[in-house]
């Protein structure tokens, strides 16, 4: 005799297993607080986004530093949300905000970038003119500015390494100024040991003229190249409060070798950096928003100038190459005068 059991597992038919969940929400700052003057808002507002596009109650507070911030909350619309009404109410440095959303106290809070709150008797700079040039001779070269109005000259100069073949000792060499400026180093050579050399110069106070000469005579095989800065304090003038540089082997990165640490209000933080070897040296991306820059010729070296103005509480600069090759970069940090 022959028995069937029917199977007693049955699968619906049809059946689809359940989506998997969405992933956890987050919020994220899409404009950074900026240094501001004591009493203003901040401009532009201070604004986050959250991940899932919801309407949620939060609140923005200051986080760390001296500065004071009153707290302010509002509701995000479609996950987007303004401090408008944010104002920097004391004066400090390095301070950060947070967000912590109060509708779903679970979404981790959010920490800015560092900023400062600045007093109304700190002036703030201008940066009236710059320019760049590279040489046709392979010994020296020249840049015109209009420097009228400029109480500071800020000057980048590239040139051989001195142990490139045929390059004289790095003592050597000179800047030529039209109007008979007294230039003085902002920081030491940084030089690769190979291909280049960088250093970054000033002159204060400036004699200034609207079609300014500042000339580099490098010497023989050193291939330069310079790039040129006016400043404006209205103030008292200006100080150099800090300064780095640094080398790099084959790469194709580089970081400035420590951090300067911003105490000044309103700075300006000016930055240089040259490279060479294995491809042209001609693409350049720094870490700060402005930038001047020249690919290499036969007759000189490519060189990168970049520079942001309210220097934020820590500075520390990289820069990106295509390609490989030494590298050499320096940093100054110039504050105004009240």
């Amino acid at each position: 005799m022959t028995v069937r059991v029917r199977s007693l597992l049955r699968r619906p038919s049809g059946f689809v297993p359940p989506p998997p969940p969405p992933p956890a929400a987050y919020m994220t700052f899409i404009s950074q607080p900026t240094n501001t003057i004591v009493g203003h808002f901040f401009d532009p507002p201070v604004a986050i986004a959250i991940s899932d596009g919801q309407d949620d109650s939060v609140t923005i507070s200051g986080y760390v530093g001296s500065c004071t911030v009153n707290p302010i909350t509002i509701t995000t619309v479609a996950g987007t949300g303004v401090f408008i009404a944010l104002r920097a109410d004391g004066t400090g440095q390095g301070c950060r905000l947070r967000v912590h959303n109060n509708t779903r106290p679970q979404i981790e809070d959010i920490i800015s970038d560092a900023f400062n709150i600045v007093s109304p008797g700190i002036p703030i700079p201008d940066i009236l003119a710059t320019n760049i040039a590279d040489s046709t001779n392979s010994i020296s070269v020249t840049v015109t500015l209009d420097s009228t109005g400029a109480d500071l000259l800020v000057a980048l100069l590239v040139r051989s390494s001195a142990n490139y073949p045929g390059a004289p000792p790095i003592t050597g060499g000179w800047i030529a100024d039209s109007e008979n400026n007294a230039w003085q180093n902002a920081t030491a050579w940084a030089d690769d040991n190979v291909n280049t050399a960088n250093r970054i110069m000033y002159a204060m106070p400036v004699n200034t003229n609207s079609a300014h000469e500042v000339s580099w005579v490098a010497g023989t095989v050193t291939y330069p190249a310079i790039a040129v800065m006016a400043l404006r304090s209205n103030g008292s003038g200006f100080d150099l409060v800090g300064f780095g540089t640094n080398i790099t082997g084959v790469t194709n990165t580089i970081t400035l070798a420590q951090p300067i640490i911003v105490a000044s209000m309103n700075a300006v933080i000016v930055s240089g950096y040259t490279s060479s070897g294995l491809s042209n040296p001609d693409v350049f991306n720094s870490s700060l928003p402005n930038q001047l820059k020249l690919g290499s010729t036969g007759n000189a070296w490519g060189i990168g100038f970049a520079w942001r103005e309210n220097a934020q509480a820590v500075e520390q600069p990289a820069w990106f190459r295509g390609g490989t090759g030494t590298q050499s970069m320096t940093a100054a940090v110039f504050a105004p005068r009240p």
